[in-house]
């Protein structure tokens, strides 16, 4: 009995280091495919966020998630003592996506505004001026700078009285900082309209001498050059969409918008430190994501260069990017998956079994 269980234990022992010559001898020739189970957290391709700073400010910050930072940063930064008005354009009421190139928010600015009509203003006495010089007979131009004037008098009195009726509301919490603001903003600039029309009545009345003429003729060439500088800078003031994607709801007071680009989406997947070598970088890989199983094809884009322990592992985490054409695949979730990266040989894929 005893020299039938030496045998036994000889045969076995033989058949053994059979197989391990035959692996050794033809494992390199048999290829496996190398598969890794584990969980994804999604994130969008990348996150635009426009906030309003503490300093009235507006701050523009784009992260592109699969380089894993910021790639852009703005602030648009106003004078102090400027009156600001920020208009989200109406087409994004009801608005669930955005274009990259959108309009987002317009701006007003009072200083610009303030420095336009003067502008104007100045622009039409050196005209006034000019066409009184060449003018035989003034009378008509009088009595229209007259009815001018009076029409702007008027108006600044109907403003007037819808301020006073903003101030009481503004005081009792009825209306915005904004609202109030804006409507003391247009009573200043019809105040200021009233005395560019003083004073254009005023050089229409008296006229000017005729060596003036060349004067008046530079500072007219001036002025329209710098309404067209101040134009243009007005129609800079609005901030545009730099991706296209979804409005994702914000309840931060600070947080003005976000719009998160998911037709893409970054899969950040923890790696044992062993199983990291068999990630290669560009190269797109079987995925399996979810509970279901759905088979997707994922390009690996990054590896981390920072080892974390994660349940008692030595983990890196490999950044992946697949398409996401439905949205299905929402910022923040994380699902189950099962990554089938190159083929490795039948020795290889034994010894991971036995060292996993």
């Amino acid at each position: 009995m005893l020299k039938r269980s030496n045998k036994n234990i000889l045969y076995g022992f033989a058949g053994v280091t059979a197989l391990l010559f035959m692996i050794f001898v033809f494992g390199e020739a048999f290829k496996i495919p190398k598969t890794i189970d584990s969980y994804a957290q999604i994130y969008p391709h990348s996150k635009w966020i426009l906030s309003k700073g503490t300093a009235g400010q507006i701050n523009s910050s784009l992260v592109d998630f699969t380089h894993g930072f910021a790639s852009s940063y703005q602030t648009t930064q106003f004078d102090r003592g400027e009156d600001i008005s920020f208009l989200f354009d109406k087409s994004l009421s009801n608005k669930h996506n955005i274009e990259a190139g959108d309009t987002i928010i317009r701006i007003k600015s009072s200083q610009i505004q303030e420095r336009i009509i003067l502008a104007q203003g100045e622009l039409a006495m050196a005209k006034a001026n000019l066409l009184a010089q060449s003018t035989g007979d003034k009378t008509e131009l009088v009595d229209e700078a007259k009815s001018t004037l009076e029409f702007s008098k008027t108006k600044v009195v109907q403003k007037k009285s819808l301020f006073d009726r903003a101030d009481q509301l503004f005081k009792k919490g009825l209306i915005s900082q904004e609202e109030y603001d804006t409507q003391k903003w247009e009573l200043k600039l019809l105040e200021i309209e009233v005395e560019i029309n003083k004073a254009k009545l005023e050089a229409l009345k008296t006229g000017v001498k005729l060596e003036q003429v060349q004067i008046i003729t530079s500072q007219i060439e001036a002025l329209n050059s710098q309404l067209k500088f101040l134009y243009e800078r007005a129609e800079r003031l609005y901030i545009l969409s730099p991706i296209s994607g979804i409005v994702s709801q914000s309840f931060s007071p600070d947080t003005l918008l976000t719009v998160l680009k998911m037709d893409e989406v970054m899969l950040n997947i923890p790696v044992k430190l062993s199983d990291v070598n068999n990630f290669k970088r560009e190269t797109n890989s079987k995925i399996e994501l979810g509970p279901n199983r759905e088979s997707i094809i994922g390009k690996t884009i990054s590896i981390s260069n920072e080892v974390q322990i994660l349940d008692g592992n030595q983990v890196v985490f490999a950044r992946m990017i697949i398409k996401n054409p439905d949205e299905k695949y929402l910022s923040g979730m994380v699902l189950p998956c099962r990554v089938t990266l190159d083929k490795i040989s039948l020795k290889d894929y034994l010894f991971d079994v036995l060292l996993n």
